[in-house]
């Protein structure tokens, strides 16, 4: 219960943590690139990607057992036994995870994020004893699950319009760094819905009609650069609700943001622009 304990003397010192904010996003919204002038100030980026890509053990070893820093000879029981459940006879170090049932925190780990994302919880403790001991620190997720562990976390949407994100999974695929066609049929759903009504637009300058989304997600560019399959555009645009084509479409919110949260539009924005809005 010692981990129960530290997170329970934390929120009691809410006034002594230091500056933390989620930036909320799509994938290939440009949260890293619109985090650039933060970093300039101070900030450490904490993201979700560094506990799940290649070679990520090293990153979650440290917070992986008992005590706080980066004891690398840490657990080594742990990890030989994860390796005989897992049938494995030899294998590198870290090769583990808090999601497993055998894991020393994993009761911890379910008391807060009973289904969560064990990815969440290694950037919990990255902040409380990692790169964001001491400093302001900015989350990089694709959802808000951060906010169980930080519930007074700043919290800002980054809206990204359609053709802004077109151009960024066609980049990243040239860079070798390919996205799913669910950027669309799932993230961009998950957040956003077209309305007819203009005062209701987060966007209000900015409209579409059918066929401008048909031709705009149809582009021969676009659906190569999936990395898993094409995306079904009649589909997209019906769940999106965009169905007439005679008329005229504005992007809303799904759900409407709280009273503590912010909303930043990157249309024709720099990262300057994302750290003054921030600094207000």
């Amino acid at each position: 219960m010692k981990y129960l304990k530290t997170f329970q003397l934390f929120e009691k010192k809410k006034s002594s943590r230091n500056r933390c904010l989620l930036i909320d996003g799509t994938s290939s919204s440009g949260k890293s690139y619109m985090s650039k002038g933060l970093k300039k100030e101070g900030w450490i980026i904490i993201g979700s990607d560094d506990f799940s890509k290649e070679g990520s053990e090293e990153m979650r070893i440290p917070f992986d057992h008992e005590g706080e820093g980066k004891d690398k000879q840490a657990g080594e029981k742990f990890h030989k036994e994860m390796l005989n459940i897992r049938g494995k006879k030899e294998g590198k170090r870290g090769y583990t995870n808090v999601a497993f049932p055998e894991h020393p925190k994993n009761k911890e780990f379910r008391k807060i994020s009973p289904i969560g994302d064990p990815r969440v919880w290694y950037m919990y403790q990255d902040y409380l004893w990692g790169r964001g001991k001491g400093k302001n620190v900015i989350f990089d997720d694709i959802g808000s699950e951060i906010l169980k562990y930080l519930p007074d976390c700043e919290y800002i949407l980054l809206y990204t319009p359609l053709e802004d994100l077109k151009r960024n999974i066609i980049e990243r695929t040239k860079k070798g760094d390919p996205r799913g066609q669910w950027v669309f049929s799932e993230q961009f759903l998950d957040r956003y819905k077209a309305t007819t009504k203009k005062s209701e637009s987060i966007e209000p300058e900015k409209s579409y009609t059918k066929e401008e989304l048909e031709n705009l997600l149809s582009d021969k560019k676009l659906q190569k650069s999936f990395g898993d399959k094409e995306l079904d555009v009649d589909d997209f645009l019906r769940k999106l609700g965009v169905t007439n084509s005679k008329k005229e479409y504005w992007i809303k919110l799904k759900k409407p943001l709280k009273k503590s949260q912010k909303f930043f539009n990157s249309r024709d924005m720099s990262p300057k622009d994302l750290k003054d809005f921030i600094n207000k």
